[in-house]
């Protein structure tokens, strides 16, 4: 997988951390989609205490029309691991189990995550109670 992305590098992992990816090496479905997904791997983030970031660069940059609010979801280039030693690519597809996950706790690398899947419904052995998930965006268009 990491030679398909074009990175590869001997650096020392750096922190593990969730990150859910959209980007144009993985085809995804809809909008509502990806949000379901993002929203699934950021609940999995909060109950397992890990550090949550968003690649979101296809078919637009998410940051463009929102911006961090409680949260900072933001993945900024020096937290990114492109290490052999300190990532990890994990596709959920259809078949929407978690637990495919939770085997990696606690992480030790960081972890890519192409989801388009709601995985909240699911009875992993974690609570997971979002009260209000868009909270932690900030609609800023029209504000440039």
């Amino acid at each position: 997988m990491l030679m398909k992305h074009g990175k590869i590098s001997f650096a020392p992992a750096k922190k593990p951390t969730l990150i859910s990816t959209i980007d144009e090496k993985r085809n995804t479905q809809g909008l509502s989609d990806r949000f379901r997904g993002i929203i699934s791997i950021y609940a999995l983030s909060k109950a397992t205490d890990t550090t949550f970031r968003l690649i979101y660069t296809h078919p637009f940059l998410l940051t463009e029309f929102l911006v961090p609010n409680e949260y900072n979801w933001v993945a900024k280039e020096n937290e990114l691991s492109e290490s052999i030693f300190g990532l990890r690519y994990k596709i959920l597809r259809k078949n929407p189990t978690i637990r495919k996950l939770i085997k990696f706790f606690p992480l030790k690398k960081q972890i890519r995550i192409y989801s388009n899947y709601s995985y909240l419904s699911e009875k992993t052995g974690y609570i997971i109670r979002i009260t209000n998930p868009m909270c932690y965006f900030t609609n800023f268009s029209n504000q440039r």
